[in-house]
């Protein structure tokens, strides 16, 4: 695919990106950097609301933090990935669990893991990159 045919795909298809983050300036900066790569955000605070709104809205990427409220982001990981609604919504890690044990653990049903601090261009240039890699899969799937 060329980088045209990405660029035009960014900006005329944009897709929806979840984000279930329950830091409200951790929430300000996700909805930024998910405008600048050209998705549409969706944030909420709990697992449970962002299970709702996955199954809602079927985001093209859903993006977690380890620490949440009531549910760990790696438990809702494996709930996404046991859906067979869910299950091939590509996910991307956004937090400060930084060991590697973390990371390992992150990355068994995740595809990104995004360890903060950050610089706002990294952060984007992730989340672009799960935007075109999920559009990537789907040609892929069908044939094109």
């Amino acid at each position: 695919m060329s980088w045209n045919k990405i660029r035009q795909w960014l900006f005329q298809r944009p897709r929806k990106v979840l984000a279930i983050e329950d830091n409200p300036v951790d929430q300000r900066v996700l909805v930024r950097a998910i405008r600048l790569a050209g998705g549409v955000p969706l944030i909420v605070s709990n697992a449970k609301d962002g299970l709702v709104m996955a199954r809602a809205h079927q985001p093209s990427v859903i993006i977690l933090d380890v620490y949440l409220p009531q549910k760990e982001g790696f438990d809702i990981c494996r709930q996404i990935r046991e859906d067979d609604v869910l299950k091939d919504i590509s996910v991307m890690y956004f937090t400060v669990a930084s060991s590697p044990e973390s990371i390992m653990e992150g990355l068994k049903n995740g595809d990104l893991y995004v360890c903060k601090p950050f610089r706002m261009e990294d952060l984007v240039n992730a989340i672009r990159s799960m935007l075109i890699g999920r559009q990537r899969r789907k040609q892929l799937k069908e044939g094109v």
